[in-house]
């Protein structure tokens, strides 16, 4: 008895990600390499970091660093490569940081650093789209859910 599985579905192949920022991680080798060419047939602009530079990406889209590394971590999150202004809070020598990828005062995109329990604040602060005070979001001692003139609805600091 012969069967043939259905094709694989996953949630990349619901979702429209033309234009969309991409950034992957271990993205020029296996599966990281896989989900790369994956990205970029879906129309994606798609950033790749890894520690192992490859010929087949882009100018101006791969980021050579070591991510389980402060130092690579740091080297990704002050790259060029985002086409945004770039804003952080919190200490980058010690690999503990929050950066910010902003937008005409509004945040785009965010990547905690060994911070946690942010991730959700980072995601109302995209999703939002509300502009940010950006001298109260790169100030450690303001909460994330605080940088606006009013708290986010659901958001946790």
């Amino acid at each position: 008895m012969s069967s043939t599985a259905p094709p694989h579905v996953g949630p990349a192949d619901r979702i429209d990600f033309t234009d969309s920022r991409v950034l992957v991680t271990g993205g020029t080798k296996g599966i990281g390499a896989a989900i790369t060419r994956h990205f970029v047939e879906a129309d994606a602009r798609v950033i790749v970091a890894a520690r192992t530079p490859v010929d087949d990406i882009p100018a101006g889209r791969f980021v050579q660093a070591d991510v389980a590394t402060s130092e690579g971590v740091t080297t990704l999150a002050f790259s060029d490569q985002y086409e945004q202004e770039m804003e952080y809070s919190g200490d980058v020598a010690k690999g503990e940081f929050t950066a910010f990828w902003l937008r005409d005062g509004r945040v785009l995109a965010g990547m905690d650093v060994n911070i946690w329990d942010v991730t959700d604040v980072i995601q109302t602060l995209i999703r939002s789209g509300a502009r940010v005070d950006k001298a109260r979001l790169v100030n450690p001692e303001v909460p994330l859910a605080e940088v606006h003139a009013e708290p986010l609805a659901g958001a946790r600091s």
